[in-house]
């Protein structure tokens, strides 16, 4: 593999927003490297981006054939630029002969190469003619060599048909001994027109399937029994109706990440189960509902021991307990978090801090409180007086915690939820200790045991709450200007964001 960081690319222009390019000039850069780095990059040039949802070529292998022969001569007879394929399956485009003959020099280009496939429908379809059919077939025909497929805004009729083509292939072409319909397939995503549109593929025949990611599904949850892959180790499912609780993560034991998001959970799975649920490589697990029954039904008997990163969030205010479930997922899985995103019900805080207690390795923290009415309270100084360092490198509570970001009502005075995170932005590096003379601006600290561990710095602080009494006075009513200052400068430097619920800054930066 050549190194890129020798090479300076833009100066052949292959700059992805560049409107032109000149052939003669790329010719002429082509002959000051060697031909393998040339090649590297222009592999490099073919690779897909987003743009939404919806995958493009930075530059497609048939615009750099244009530039030289050579170069042409070489992106022809190289597979590698041929093996991934975009299709935009509109009305128009099937019938015409055109995408089926450019189709199939692709495909013949590519040799035997695993291929990964982008499908991208708009508007219904129609079988029409066997013309318009002959896209399909061609994909069905090269199903051995699935690598990646993703479907993007596919009607159901022509999953339907390009399914019932890959059954059909595989009943005429078994191989010999028999292969599984899918032998290559690692990465298989379908999103939805509606949300009554469900894959008809069977992927239970996929060995190798890694990935799954699933938008849209009936309110049977039956299409998603097509799944059940055990060697998958990412999971997306958006938009599912029928969710089938906790089973759904006893189906995939090798799983890595999880992501729940908009699902409702069948009601005849929404009676907690007292089966527990073990998963030893499970590292992250977002979920998105909009009752928390909907989400707690996923981890109710969860125990995940390598458990890194939780994100849980809901659109409706529970009356049950969030801060115990989340407690009871935490002490059932002896897990190091070190990411957690919850939602916060005003009356948990006791309990918020206290499940906090059990996650010394968290890094980054985001908490967006659910009821957040003009009369809910918010966080206290219950909350912000735990993060007091005790020395000017140490503290028991959230250790390791750098990225602090929190949405809702605030219940304390300015000065007093200010006053700790500013103290942990200026904790001195670990390993660092004060000198004997120390100037009088700086911060005292109480002296403590040997037993408390060296704390990090907090690098970056975001609290969206309106600003109701913004003060810069102690309880004494004395000014504390030099304080506002080190705000100030946290806030200049991007460390520190104070703004009110519609985003507007408490106060503007370059403030002196």
């Amino acid at each position: 593999m050549a190194d890129f960081s020798l090479i300076d690319v833009s100066a052949i222009s292959l700059r992805r927003n560049q409107p032109e390019w000149s052939a003669k000039a790329l010719a002429i850069y082509s002959f000051k490297f060697p031909f393998e780095i040339i090649s590297e990059i222009l592999l490099h040039a073919c690779q897909v981006e987003r743009k939404g949802d919806r995958p493009i070529f930075s530059k497609t292998p048939l615009f750099l054939c244009q530039v030289c022969k050579a170069w042409k001569r070489y992106i022809i007879t190289t597979p590698a630029f041929w093996t991934t394929i975009i299709v935009v399956l509109r009305k128009s485009d099937l019938r015409s002969v055109n995408v089926s003959s450019g189709l199939s020099r692709w495909l013949r280009r590519s040799s035997n190469q695993p291929l990964d496939i982008f499908l991208d429908g708009v508007g219904a379809f129609q079988s029409g003619t066997a013309r318009s059919l002959e896209p399909l077939k061609l994909i069905a025909s090269a199903r051995a060599r699935w690598r990646t497929m993703e479907f993007h805004c596919i009607s159901s009729r022509v999953c339907e048909l390009l399914a019932g083509m890959v059954d059909k292939d595989f009943t005429e072409n078994p191989g010999n001994p028999p292969l599984c319909k899918y032998p290559n397939l690692i990465s298989f995503a379908s999103t939805a027109r509606t949300s009554h549109t469900m894959s008809p593929f069977d992927l239970n025949d996929a060995k190798l399937l890694k990935t799954l990611m699933v938008n849209g599904c009936p309110p049977s949850f039956t299409g998603l029994l097509f799944h059940r892959v055990a060697n998958i180790t990412k999971i997306s499912m958006r938009n599912i109706e029928g969710m089938p609780s906790g089973r759904v993560l006893s189906w995939y034991p090798n799983l890595k990440e999880g992501t729940f998001v908009n699902i409702q959970v069948h009601e005849a799975f929404q009676a907690f189960s007292d089966d527990k649920v073990t998963h030893e490589n499970l590292q992250s697990l977002t979920i998105d509902g909009e009752r928390w029954r909907d989400v707690v039904c996923l981890f109710h008997t969860l125990s995940a021991p390598q458990l890194e990163t939780l994100a849980l969030d809901i659109d409706i205010t529970p009356n049950t307990n969030i801060m115990q479930d989340i407690h009871a997922l935490i002490l059932r899985s002896t897990c190091n978090l070190t990411h957690l995103h919850i939602p916060l019900v005003s009356t948990e805080e006791m309990a918020l801090t206290k499940m906090l207690s059990l996650t010394p390795n968290l890094r980054k923290l985001h908490i967006r409180q659910l009821d957040c009415s003009n009369h809910s309270r918010g966080l206290s100084r219950m909350f912000f007086d735990s993060f007091y360092p005790l020395t000017s490198t140490t503290s028991t509570f959230l250790p390791n915690l750098q990225n602090l970001n929190y949405s809702g009502n605030l219940s304390v005075d300015s000065i007093d939820f200010l006053e700790p995170l500013v103290l942990r932005a200026r904790m001195l590096p670990m390993g660092h200790h004060l000198p004997s003379s120390t100037r009088a601006d700086e911060p005292t600290f109480p002296s403590v045991g040997p037993s408390a561990a060296p704390t990090r710095k907090l690098a970056f602080a975001k609290i969206k709450a309106n600003k109701a009494a913004f003060s810069f006075k102690d309880q004494n009513g004395e000014d504390m200007s030099d304080f506002m200052f080190q705000v100030i400068t946290l806030v200049e430097a991007d460390r520190l964001w104070l703004m009110n619920e519609n985003g507007r800054p408490w106060f503007p930066k370059n403030v002196h």
